[in-house]
């Protein structure tokens, strides 16, 4: 009799494997689908024992039993084991937990670093974080995550250091210091900017070139004003307008494209949405 339908091999030494497969000598419907689940983080819901012999609304009807006992949990196209769900959601908010407490200044941890940090499938990983935000547990802010309860906050000294940075910037709108010159000026900056970043007051653009949120805003209402009026526009039309270097206007405008505000046609910029 064929016990396991899978390819993969097994050691003699996997205690947990025989107990799987006196499991699954009793053809019970229920214990076969957990001994699946025993094997991989998460299965999609369609592909629950595809070559066993038991119909489709049978293995529905399981499902929905299991979540009812407590043993799986499922979404509309996942099927995961209750333990290894509560194990990933704890594991989600204990990581975010650890970046607050290192990091206050930070936003929250970045849902990218996750996978590195949690043994666990991406799609579960992703499933769980769905979860978590609906559940009100966690917030995701772009490409963090954060408590829902976390305000990203700066010490006295941090705060005096922002007002210091934020300064240098205002002294200079068209042409700002790049990140790599805040940076060689005093190392201490680092969070200070990362925060700054991260609450949005700073836009970083390519090459580490920052901008004052309000001076980038500026800038883009006066390369809209000067296509619309001529329809189409190059780097150095705009750079001459602008008064300021090609060092500034070139990741300007690749930051106004990758917004969907203007689109590049050959060696000129139009609006994308005229």
């Amino acid at each position: 009799m064929v016990l396991d339908v899978s390819s993969r091999t097994y050691k003699r030494k996997d205690r947990w494997l025989v107990s799987d497969l006196e499991r699954r000598l009793s053809l019970n419907l229920p214990d076969l689908i957990l001994s699946d689940l025993k094997r991989k983080d998460l299965i999609l819901r369609k592909n629950i024992l595809r070559a066993s012999n038991f119909s489709q609304s049978q293995i529905e009807s399981s499902l929905v039993e299991l979540e009812k006992d407590g043993k799986i949990f499922l979404t509309e196209n996942l099927v995961t084991d209750r333990e290894k769900w509560k194990e990933v959601l704890n594991g989600i908010i204990k990581e975010v937990e650890k970046t607050h407490q290192k990091s206050p200044f930070r936003i929250g941890l970045k849902s990218a670093e996750l996978s590195g940090k949690l043994k666990a499938d991406e799609n579960l990983l992703a499933e769980a974080i769905k979860y978590l935000v609906r559940d009100g547990k966690i917030v995701q802010q772009e490409a963090y995550l954060r408590l829902s309860s976390h305000q990203p906050r700066l010490s006295q000294e941090q705060t005096s250091l922002s007002r210091k940075i934020l300064e240098k910037f205002a002294a200079h709108p068209l042409s700002p210091p790049t990140k790599e010159e805040i940076l060689d000026e005093d190392s201490n900056y680092e969070d200070v900017l990362m925060f700054l970043i991260q609450g949005g007051k700073l836009i970083e653009l390519k090459d580490g070139i920052l901008f004052r949120k309000e001076d980038f805003e500026k800038i883009k209402s006066k390369v809209v004003d000067f296509i619309k009026k001529n329809g189409q526009a190059t780097v150095s039309q705009l750079r001459e307008h602008l008064s300021t270097t090609r060092k500034y206007m070139v990741p300007i405008l690749e930051k106004l494209d990758q917004l969907g505000v203007t689109e590049r046609e050959g060696d000129k910029r139009i609006l994308l949405n005229r």
